[in-house]
């Protein structure tokens, strides 16, 4: 596994797929990386017994985590504490990668970092995500990525939306249209078995519908672009998923995306305009609801209540 570093990732444009031919998941087949011999042979899994896991031998043998009674394979690598596989979260002030605010990266068990991730966006940016749609697409990007290689899978959150991008494009032929529909082909079977079992969720193969379904009734949709070496989901923050918005107010909104309230006198200053033109700009967000005020005429305070 240490010589298969390489990625080749670029991402292509929307909607675009190419039949996977990356590592074990080509030609329409499922990964055999599972079922490989873990490198790592000093495993412990202390993350699946606070998940309540019975650690006996008819569960390492059902999950396909040990051959010939004793050798664990990459499965249980996956699933261990020991885990060196990784999710990298960037978090950006505004809707471009030039406002870069920090970085945190999630390692040990790919369920453990799932619910951490979840755990760290839920808090981090509270209720600008559907608890559903943001679950089914970080575990989605871990069930379905390709363990050949070693690159992260990132999260990038801008201030309007968030983006999870994993190595390894959809299995076969299998196209976006095929998985709106319902489609499910996993490249690691028994990671997403496994994953319905002891996850969050119980429905199988309904992932994408999930979240999609979590946006039904905003303007803004997720939205899905594939390549044969990347899968990436688009999630939309809730925060501007029904708002149109005119220059002076999107700046407004992206300023409070990192920022627990503005003031008048920093709108002024943020959008270099008149003190009039700012109690404007104020006003009009909060007269429709997308702003509350607390405070003085000249002590106000504006905050979201996403």
């Amino acid at each position: 596994m240490k010589d298969k570093t390489k990625y080749n990732g670029s991402v292509g444009r929307e909607g675009e797929v190419l039949s996977s031919n990356f590592g074990g998941g080509g030609s329409g087949s499922e990964s055999d990386f599972e079922s490989g011999r873990s490198e790592n042979q000093s495993l412990t899994f202390e993350q699946l017994r606070n998940c309540g896991v019975l650690l006996d031998s008819d569960f390492f043998e059902r999950y396909g985590m040990v051959r010939g009674g004793r050798i664990y394979t990459n499965i249980a690598y996956l699933l261990s504490d020991q885990c060196e596989y990784t999710v990298k979260l960037n978090v950006f002030g505004g809707r471009s990668k030039i406002d870069f605010i920090d970085r945190t990266e999630f390692r040990g068990s790919v369920l453990k970092q799932c619910s951490e991730v979840c755990a760290y966006i839920g808090k981090r940016f509270s209720g600008a995500y559907p608890a559903v749609a943001l679950y089914e697409a970080v575990s989605n990007s871990l069930i379905h990525r390709n363990y050949d290689y070693r690159g992260s899978v990132l999260i990038n959150v801008y201030s309007d939306k968030l983006e999870i991008s994993s190595i390894g494009g959809l299995v076969g032929d299998i196209t976006v249209d095929d998985i709106l529909v319902g489609i499910s082909q996993p490249r690691n079977r028994l990671l997403a078995e496994f994953f319905y079992r002891y996850g969050t969720t119980t429905v199988c193969g309904a992932g994408i519908d999930r979240i999609v379904e979590s946006y039904h009734n905003k303007t803004k949709k997720p939205v899905f672009k594939v390549t044969d070496n990347v899968f990436m989901m688009t999630l939309p923050s809730l925060s501007y998923a029904d708002i149109s918005t005119t220059e002076h107010e999107r700046r407004v909104l992206e300023y409070l995306a990192t920022n627990p309230f503005i003031t008048r006198k920093t709108t002024e200053e943020l959008l270099s305009v008149s003190q009039t033109m700012a109690g404007r700009v104020l006003k009009g967000l909060v007269v429709r609801g997308v702003l509350k005020q607390t405070g003085g005429s000249v002590n106000s305070k504006y905050f979201t209540d996403f």
